[in-house]
């Protein structure tokens, strides 16, 4: 589901993506981490971030990879 809402993104030139999954929801990552190969290869201007957290993840290290994507 989430390969699919990412590609539709790319119907209005949404390029930058990020994903917020809660930790522990291992499927999802896995199956979006499987294609993420597949959708580069079809918008190669995708960039994208897959941010997996929980309740005790800290504010510092969540906006440290919010950084890391927007730079």
């Amino acid at each position: 589901m989430i390969p699919a809402g990412i590609m539709s993104f790319a119907e209005y030139d949404v390029s930058n993506v990020i994903s917020l999954q809660p930790i522990g929801y291992i499927a999802n990552h896995m199956v979006s981490k499987g294609v993420e190969k597949r959708m580069r290869d079809l918008n190669s201007k995708l960039n994208l971030l897959y941010l997996d957290f929980d309740d005790e993840a800290g504010e510092v290290n969540v906006l440290n990879h919010l950084h890391f994507m927007v730079s």
